[in-house]
Parts: C-alpha cells; structure tokens; sequence
C-alpha cells in the first residue's frame, strides 16, 4: 500500500515443503501514481461482534484533488442485510476528508454467507502456534551460533580461523537444513482459546465514477455468540423448614469469545443469591457457580421462572424454573443460627436455644453432635409435651475441639522453629563479622573445622529455611485442612468454624441448627482452676458458716516480648460471699496470683461467674463452694445417758463417740451445768474427757463421762453441751445418776412408764399425783417410800349394735401391774431384800412376784406388783392405796441399822364399779379356758 508516487522491485523465493522440489525465484515489480480518492485507512476491524448486536465505525475517504468527486461505498454481496453506510453516497471536497459511518449488525447466518473469506478458528491458533515456533527456532539458531562463536580459540591463527568460520557456517546449515520443523498440535477446546472467534475479512470497493483506479477496503469481523451454558435449569427445593434454608448451586459458562455479566434478576422475598445477588463476570470459557438460597418466611408454595439475565444480549434464552415449600417446623426454635462470642484457648463460651413443641402431640427429639468437636449439649435427647417448651444449653471449649487444638499447635511450633532460625540466623552473622575482624573464616574463629555437607541428609527441625521463610504457603496448607461442613478457614491466631447439626424429630421431618464459632490463641493463662464439664471451676468445697477461706488463681503472660498488658476481673457480686483480696494489677513478665476469698453466710451451696480479661483473651471461671454448719453426730445416737447407780465416793464411767459429719476440721469445748443436785462440796458429780479437742474431718473422738457422788441420792443429773463455733444446732446430752450410802437400794425402774401407768406422772417428773416418787433416807437410813400406780381407770366401749355383735363380744379390762427394782451397787458380797404385803393389800387384790431374794455385787432384781381386783367398789368406780413394807440387808458396805434399811411402797389401784366387774368376770373366765 504505497503513501506516495513510486516504484518497488522486490525479490522473492517461493520455497515447498518437499525437499526434491527446488525453490522458485520471481521478481515482483510495482509503480504507484496518484489518484484524487484514496483511502486513509482501508480496514474497517470491528474485532469481535456478538451476533444480533449492533457495531458502528466509521470509513474515511480523502480527495487529493481540488475539484469534488462523487465516492459511493459499494456493500458486498455477502453482507447484505448486515452492512449499512450512512450517507450511503457523498461528494468529498477537494482537499477533505469524508467520514462514511459503517454499522455492522451480524446475523446468524453471517458465517456461511461469508466462508469464501472466513478464517477459522483452527486456522488462526495453527498460525498463532507455527509464528511462535518459528520464533523459538530463530532464537535458538542464534543461540547455537554466538556459543559456537564464543568458543573459538582466540591463539589461533587468521586461516585456521576462516577455516573454522567456514566449518561453523557450513555446520549451521546443515543443522538448519537437519531441523525440520515440527508439526504443532493444539486442542480448540482448550479453554487458553476461548477468546479466539471465526474470523472474516470481507473486501469492498469505494465506487468513484470519475476515477479509473478503484478503491478497495476490507471489513474485518471475529463473530462470535453471547449463549450461556447452564448445568441445571430446574431446581427443587423440596420441603424447607420455616426459619431454616436450603441452598441450590447452578454452574453458568460462558461460550462466547467476550467477558460477559450473568446473573438473575430481581429474586421474590424468601430467594437469594450469591455471590454478589446473583451476578457473575464470566470471561470466555470460564465456569463460575451461582448459588440459590430458599429461605420460607411462612407455609407457602414456591413456583417461580426467571430467565437469565446477560450484559451481553437484550435477552437471554436461558430460563431456570424454582421450585419449593415452607412447612412449619415441630419443634419452634427460637433462633436456628447461633453465633457464639470469641472463644480463647482454655476458656468455655455457652450459649442456649429454646424451642417449643406446636403440636398436639409429645415430641421426641435428637440432635446429632460431631465428635471432638468442643462441642456439649444438653439435653442431646428429649422429649417434649405439647405446648411446653424446652431449653437447650450448648457449650463449646476450643481445648476438646481436635482441629482447632491442632491448627494452633502447628503454627506455635512454626513460630518456635521461626524464632530458632532468626537466632541461629543473628549468630551466624555475628561469628562471621568477628571472624571478619580478625581476617579468619568463621569456621577458623570458632576453632572447628567446617563439617563436610551431605546432600542426602535428612533437613533437622527448623533448618529449613525455605519452610520458614514461606510462612503465607504453610498457612494456605492448613487453611485446606479442614474437617467441619462448612469451615470458613484458618488464620494466624484465630479459628473460625461452622456446624449444621441435624435435629431429627421423631416421626416428623428433620430440622437443623446452624453453630459459628471462633476461637482465639491465647494472650495469657491461667493456672489453679480445674477444667470440668461447664470450663473452668474453683470449688472451695465445704466451708465453715462465718469462716473465711483463700484460694489463688495464677495469671502467667504469654507474650514472648513480655510486654505489660492490662488485666481486669468483674463479675463478682459485691455484696456476696465471693470476694478478692486485692484488685487485679497490670500482667507482666512475672506471674501474678489472684486470690479469691469465700466466706459464707448460711448453709447453702453458692455459685459465682467470675471473668478474667486481658485484651481479646478471657476465661470465665466458676466459683462454687457450700457453707455448712458444723456439727457432730452421737455414736451411739442417743441424748438420754444412765450413769446407774453408784456408792457415794466413789464412780462409774461411760463412753460415747462423737463423729465429725463434715469435710474439715472442727474444734469442740464441753460446758456442763447442773439440772439436779450437786455434790455437799459444791462440785459436779459428773466430769467428762477430753473437754476440749479438734476433730479432723470425717474422724471421730471418743468422750467419757464419769460420774461420782459423795451422797446419798437419787436425783443426780445435768446437761452436757458439746459447742462448736457456728453451730446450727446444739448437741446437748443429759445425765443421770443415783448416789448410795450402802450397797444395797430399792429405786423406781428407768425408762418408759408400762401402759398401766401411763398419765401418772403429772406435771413434775418424779412424782405420781404431785408427790415425790422417791421420798429422801431418814436420819435412820431407811430408803423412804417408793409411789406409783399398778392399775389404771376403766372406760367402757360404746354400746354394741345388735345387727353387729352381742354381749359377749364387749371387752373390759381390770387391774394392772407395775415394777420397782432392789439391787446391790457395792463390789463385794451379796445382799437380801423382803418386801411384807399386809392382809387389808392382800384383801384388796395386791399381790408382789418375788417376796424376798439376794442380790449379788453389781446386780439387780425386779420386784412386779400385780393388781388384781375380786370385788366391786359399789356402784361408782374408785381408786384405792396400799402400802407394803420392805427391808434390805447386808451387802457392802451394809445398812447403818442392823436391822437393815427399811423403806415402804406406797401403790394405787383403781376399783371398778359392780356393773365393770359383772363383765369383766366372764371375760377373764373366756380367756382363762383360751390359755388352758
């Protein structure tokens, strides 16, 4: 295309791909004159048009001459209906230019209406690939020769240098002529050509009339479609759980040779999309994915169509059809996506979800926990009533959550081995700059000889550098490790994890539960609390009521630096048990011990959060304790103690145990106070040992009791109180004793009244209708008068009815017995008794079991005294006394009176009227027969 007037010879060599074909010499010869209309440019490039979208350029014609001449852009047949020029004919001034607008609208046709002058796709990667092979030969070819060139002797002499020259020229050519070229092989479906087209290049002729010479250009098109693949164009949702979403993922390609916008339009409430609503850039070949979220706002059917939508066409052919339904959950949850706070190494994070049963029916459910995962909840199975609701508590700990424990063990030991290298590293140059200093090589400086390298040998931890230096490639490799559904990735100090867990209903259909949690490495530690099942736990365990106990927890920096960091601990309630001794100070290289203090104030078990912070790392540590009052128990269990009886002046003992029921220490004192009388000294007849002590916990100590009275008495007795500090109850213990001049006594029994005597005792103890049950020893020595009563008054039954039973069938009881004991308390020799029931006591029915006997040292006799009445008292019941006479001897020491000590019992029985006895008689007569 010559610029100007001129004539060109040009030489050229037509060479053939056979070798016995010779080349072909021609010469070509060309002139140039002017013409008044020519072209600027004469190629009209579109580049790459979508079919059925409108391009426009422009096409310049330009007159030399002075004078106007008609131009007339002539379309060629083959683009008839594609091409427009506007104006479509023009006059161009003399000296000017006219721009001649060039619309170009392909159609689908446009292809095999133009293949007489298309350029395929194959055909231009062909050439591509052969001009880039060429290039690679040519490169080498000089290569060879300039290392060929290199190597020549420079000694050596002018011939053998032409000869050499000679040889390496002629050896050029024959490697030239020996490299044949290779026949290039290439895949179009190779996504490296997507945004090659069909090319076209399609000549046209510029009609001037007034001109000989005509005027060609060429139009140059790369035609290519703006069709999307789609992998999937109908997408069900199935049923979804109101609250909970599904999600759909579609693959869109792109098949065109243009960058290409694809996405879907405006989405109806419940729909979305990622990423970016829906919309994708897709350059020629590339396959990106579009995922479709359902998420039902109530029971409702979804039916929708959308087409697709591109910015390369008005409109795209692709239609995806969406379908779907929301269903009501069973189990009403009030949140389906928990996001727990940031979690450090060591500490625990909980949160809760409560659900409701909106069925009519009960509601069994469970939920599916992953393995070490961190993961607690509870309940995991349950069931629900309808209406009711349940609370579930889930708790999560990063220490049980194997891949979190595991990522930040990896990268502490990538950071140890890192700072390993930088020391050896900061070593290595030191030794070589004091070496430097002294003219010898390091190895010389520190005096051993440079070991020998083997290649073979394995790199040991932390020497290799290309691992250490490649920090971003090492956490890229863990960022791929993941083992939880959805795991959003791995960083440096951080862990960011997601779980769906599966809520199956049994029955129903199956919910879920979205988790997202994120756990930190920590800035500081903690030592002294012990990790259970809700964390971290300090328990004090049982405390004394009003005592005060500490207890230190150990916050330990783990900054390497060891920089200061500021440290707060809150959550204590200020009016609790729970306190702090000191507040909390800035957390440095040095540990420091946070003590906590729990005193309680009543027997209760407490319970306390208590949160440790410092920078984005915390732990929340459960303070629990119990106060409890202390106290002991009584072995044998029993507060009522008979010391027996006992010769003034001498005494017995007797041991119990005390138990310490609680879990720790506790320290006792005895207090003894008189209820009876006391010694003639103004002393205490009882003592008791040890009277003070301290009790380890869950041990026991024994405690004896001896009694020891210088008189005559039987009214000996106090009380015996065992104090502990803060005691809730009192552990008080009564004693009673009975003090004798002489070894042998007659007293009452002890313990519990027989039945007959039941109502006896009145308001005073010891004494029957307000008189003394035991009279005091005269001056004589005699023992006094024993009182009580062997018969109780006679209430009848309610008449019988006849229709139930007769006469016989009424059941009267008469008389009764009481007892009274004689015994010898003296250590050596026995003694007698004899008790004298006079005739007036025999008349009215007294009768005793045992008149006289010995008693030995140390023994005892019970004496019964049986009433048993023969006669009516008339015809009003009545009470009638009797007295008997008795008299105890001998023993040791004995009696002061030779005679011996007499003493007198004084009984009452009670007389029933005639018409008692009437029917009393045939009853004791029946049961007389029975026994027989």
């Amino acid at each position: 295309t010559p610029s100007s007037p001129s004539t060109s010879v040009v030489p050229l060599l037509i060479t053939f791909d056979r070798k016995e074909v010779p080349p072909v010499r021609v010469t070509l010869r060309c002139s140039a004159s002017d013409v008044p209309i020519y072209l600027k440019n004469d190629e009209v490039d579109f580049r790459t048009c979508v079919v059925n979208e409108s391009y426009r350029s422009s096409l310049g014609v330009s007159n030399r001459s002075s004078t106007a001449l008609k131009a007339q852009p002539l379309i060629p047949q083959e683009l008839k209906g594609c091409l427009e020029f506007v104006p479509n004919m023009g006059f161009v001034q003399g000296g000017e230019t006219l721009e001649f607008g060039v619309k170009f609208v392909p159609d689908d046709k446009v292809l095999s209406k133009c293949s007489e002058f298309m350029v395929t796709k194959e055909e231009q990667i062909r050439k591509l690939l052969e001009q880039q092979r060429d290039d690679d030969l040519a490169a080498k070819k000089a290569a060879a020769e300039q290392t060929k060139s290199d190597g020549e002797n420079a000694d050596a002499t002018e011939s053998n240098g032409d000869e050499a020259a000679a040889n390496s020229e002629e050896g050029a050519n024959n490697d030239a002529e020996d490299d044949e070229p290779a026949e290039v092989e290439f895949d179009v479906e190779d996504p490296q050509w997507s945004n090659i087209a069909d090319l076209v290049r399609v000549p046209m002729q510029v009609s001037v009339p007034d001109q000989a010479a005509p005027v060609f250009a060429m139009i140059v098109a790369r035609i290519t479609s703006s069709s999307i693949q789609v992998d999937m164009k109908n997408l069900d949702f199935g049923n979804v759980i109101v609250g909970e979403s599904a999600e759909i993922e579609f693959w869109v390609t792109n098949v065109g040779a243009l960058p290409q916008r694809v996405g879907l339009p405006a989405l109806p409430r419940g729909l979305s999309a990622e990423p970016d609503n829906g919309v994708v850039t897709l350059v020629p070949g590339e396959r990106q994915p579009i995922r479709l979220k359902y998420s039902p706002f109530s029971a409702i059917t979804l039916s929708e169509r959308f087409r697709l939508q591109s910015s390369m066409a008005m409109q795209c052919n692709k239609v995806i059809k969406v379908a779907g339904k929301g269903i009501m959950p069973a189990l009403e949850l009030n949140t389906t996506n928990v996001r727990f706070a940031s979690c450090c190494m060591g500490d625990t994070v909980v949160a809760s979800v409560v659900g409701k049963n909106r069925t009519k029916d009960p509601l069994t459910f469970q939920i599916m926990v992953p393995e070490k995962a961190g993961l607690m909840i509870d309940p995991v199975v349950g069931t629900v009533s309808p209406g009711d609701t349940v609370r579930i508590q889930i708790d999560y700990n990063p220490d049980d959550d194997k891949e979190c424990k595991d990522h930040f063990q990896k990268f502490q030991e990538l950071l140890v081995s890192s700072e390993g290298q930088e020391e050896d590293e900061g070593n290595n140059q030191s030794a070589e700059g004091e070496a430097a200093d002294a003219g010898q090589t390091p190895a010389q400086a520190t005096g051993n000889d440079a070991p020998e390298q083997d290649e073979n040998a394995p790199n040991k931890p932390g020497a290799d550098s290309s691992a250490i230096d490649d920090l971003p490639a090492i956490r890229s490799k863990l960022l791929q490790s993941s083992l939880h559904e959805g795991f959003n990735g791995l960083e440096d100090f951080s862990s960011h994890t997601w779980w769906r867990l599966p809520l199956h209903i049994k029955g129903g259909n199956t919910q879920h539960l979205g988790l997202q949690v994120t756990a930190c490495s920590p800035t500081f530690l903690l030592d002294g609390a012990v990790r259970g099942r809700d964390g971290l736990c300090l328990d004090f365990g049982d405390v004394p009521v009003g005592q005060e106990v500490v207890k230190a927890i150990t916050a330990t920096s783990a900054d390497p630096d060891g920089g200061e960091m500021p440290l707060s601990v809150s959550g204590l309630d200020p009016m609790g048990p729970v306190g702090m001794l000191r507040d909390a100070r800035p957390l440095g290289a040095d540990a420091q011990s946070i003590n906590i203090t729990f005193k309680p104030r009543a027997e209760a078990r407490y319970s306390e959060k208590l949160r440790i912070q410092s920078g984005r790392n915390g732990y929340t540590v459960s303070i629990t304790g119990r106060g409890v009052s202390p106290k002991f128990k009584l072995d044998p269990d029993d507060s009522e103690h008979d010391m027996g009886d006992c010769l003034a002046g001498e005494s017995t003992s007797k041991s119990i145990k005390i138990v310490n029921t609680v879990g720790f220490d506790l320290r006792y004192s005895v207090l003894i106070t008189e209820t009876g009388r006391c010694n003639l000294n103004g002393t205490s007849a009882f003592d008791v040992t040890p009277a003070e002590a301290t009790v380890a916990a869950g041990e026991s100590q024994e405690l004896t009791f001896s009694f020891s009275p210088d008189d005559q008495s039987p009214y000996y007795s106090a009380e015996v109180e065992v104090i502990v500090p803060n005691q809730k109850q009192r552990c008080i213990l009564h004693l009673r004793g009975r003090g004798w001049a002489q070894g042998m006594y007659a007293r009452m029994p002890l313990g519990a009244v027989s039945e007959a005597m039941t109502g006896l005792l009145g308001s005073g103890a010891g004494k029957v209708g307000g008189v003394d049950r035991f009279a005091l020893p005269d001056a004589e020595g005699n023992l006094g008068a024993l009182r009580f009563r062997c018969g109780g008054k006679v209430e009848l039954p309610p008449p019988p009815s006849k229709e139930t039973a007769d006469e016989e069938s009424v059941q009267v009881q008469v008389g009764g017995e009481a007892s009274f004991v004689i015994g010898n308390c003296g250590g050596k020799g026995p003694g007698d008794f004899a008790i004298e029931v006079p005739a007036e006591a025999k008349d009215l029915g007294f009768t005793v079991d045992l008149a006289s006997a010995a008693v030995d040292g140390g023994q005892s006799k019970d004496v019964t005294v049986k009433f048993t009445p023969t006669k009516g008292g008339g015809g009003v019941g009545r009470w009638v006394m009797a007295t008997l006479n008795g008299v105890v001897r001998k023993g040791v020491p004995a009696p002061s009176n030779p005679d011996g000590a007499k003493f007198t019992v004084v009984v009452q029985g009670f007389l029933p009227s005639d018409a008692v006895m009437a029917i009393a008689a045939p009853s004791a007569a029946a049961d007389g027969k029975k026994k027989k």
